[in-house]
């Protein structure tokens, strides 16, 4: 086993340079905590995706993010409004020119 102490030096430019999308908790039920991290501020998009590829929500729509760590909540309903039935579902983020996606599971 090994353990490194940190030493309060900067992160890598690559490091500071990733996109990340990620829920918690995960699972979750009802309601879920969306964490963007963005290395540059601009205009994202965040969509929740079914197992099948298929739109369910449209989060965020090219609304102006700053850079660094934002969040959001996502209450597992769908455009509509309509509660989603337990499952997989990908959170889509469009930012930058980069596409990626994370995943949270709802169950009930």
């Amino acid at each position: 086993m090994q353990c490194q102490t940190p030493t309060g030096a900067p992160l890598p430019p690559q490091a500071k340079a990733d996109y990340r999308v990620q829920a918690f908790p995960n699972p979750f039920n009802p309601a879920t905590e969306i964490r963007l991290s963005l290395p540059a501020a601009g205009p994202i998009s965040l969509r929740v995706v079914d197992i099948a590829g298929r739109l369910q929500r449209v989060l965020v729509d090219g609304t102006r993010y700053p850079a660094g760590e934002s969040r959001l909540s996502w209450d597992g309903r769908d455009g509509s409004g309509r509660q989603l039935p337990s499952g997989r579902y990908f959170l889509v983020l469009e930012a930058g020119g980069q596409r990626l996606a994370g995943s949270a599971v709802l169950l009930k």
